[in-house]
């Protein structure tokens, strides 16, 4: 993977700022759509749906991962970008942390979808060996 560049950075902080006005709100336990792709070789990166109409969920196949862990207690947010927009999910629990960040960074693609608020509700990690 490449730097994210100013712009992608500054976007997750408009992003993070964002969420923080809306504190409270957490991201859905929903089951993953229907229908997600089954393993086996994949692109490297496919076709955001980011542009969806606001409102509805979607995926999409990352293209940077950031962990926001709060020291002073609190969830957790797993932010991912997707090529058009950062899209965060909360971690509450200590181990699920370190487990979902570990499995994650360490995989060759990561696949996630969102809910109609734009919150994560799934992740998939993906490792080619």
């Amino acid at each position: 993977m490449e730097e994210p560049s100013q712009a992608i950075v500054d976007q997750l902080d408009a992003a993070a700022r964002a969420a923080q006005t809306t504190a409270g709100a957490s991201p859905s336990s929903a089951s993953p759509p229907s229908g997600p792709p089954g393993p086996g070789t994949a692109p490297a990166k496919r076709a955001t749906t980011a542009a969806a109409p606001a409102g509805a969920g979607g995926s999409a196949t990352t293209h940077y991962l950031v962990l926001d862990h709060y020291f002073s207690g609190g969830p957790a947010a797993l932010w991912a970008y997707d090529g058009a927009a950062w899209r965060a999910g909360l971690v509450a629990e200590p181990g699920d942390e370190q487990g979902v960040v570990q499995v994650a960074f360490a995989a060759n693609r990561v696949d996630v979808w969102w809910d109609s608020s734009g919150s994560l509700s799934v992740i998939r990690s993906w490792k080619y060996l």
